[in-house]
């Protein structure tokens, strides 16, 4: 990280870069976590170098409290933001977690599944557990986790 912020000069009117670059210079990798009551608690491993602008926005507006869509083989988490597409990807892995600007949403996906509309893959669950067992109408808190 050094070597870039160095080697490259920022322009005082770059407001994104200077926030890829704060973002950075934190901690590449974060936690965030879902506690669903009544007991569980889902920690998504965020990478803040694929999509540091949707993860920066996000994080702004934790903590936050929504409840959970259940649709075929997604975990839908309503989460309006607005936010551009960022790296979009239109195929996505068990496990991985991406953030839909058409549903403006964070989307768990159950299954393997091919998208017709790219999303941005902010992460993935760090212990898959028993997602399938999460109903409908669930409500869930979405916070940072503190290291």
């Amino acid at each position: 990280m050094r070597f870039f912020s160095e080697t490259f000069s920022v322009g005082k009117n770059d407001k994104y870069l200077h926030i890829i670059l704060r973002m950075m210079q934190r901690e590449e990798c974060k936690v965030l976590k879902m506690r669903i009551p009544p007991n569980r608690i889902l920690r998504i491993k965020v990478n803040v170098a694929v999509a540091p602008l949707t993860l920066n926005h996000i994080e702004r507006k934790l903590p936050m409290r929504t409840r959970i869509v259940r649709f075929q083989n997604r975990l839908i988490i309503p989460f309006p933001l607005n936010v551009k597409l960022e790296n979009p990807s239109k195929k996505v892995k068990r496990g991985e977690v991406t953030y839909s600007i058409l549903n403006q949403a964070i989307i768990i996906y159950l299954d393997n599944a091919d998208l017709s509309i790219g999303e941005t893959i902010i992460g993935e669950i760090m212990e898959e557990g028993k997602l399938n067992d999460i109903r409908s109408g669930s409500g869930v808190e979405i916070a940072m986790e503190e290291h």
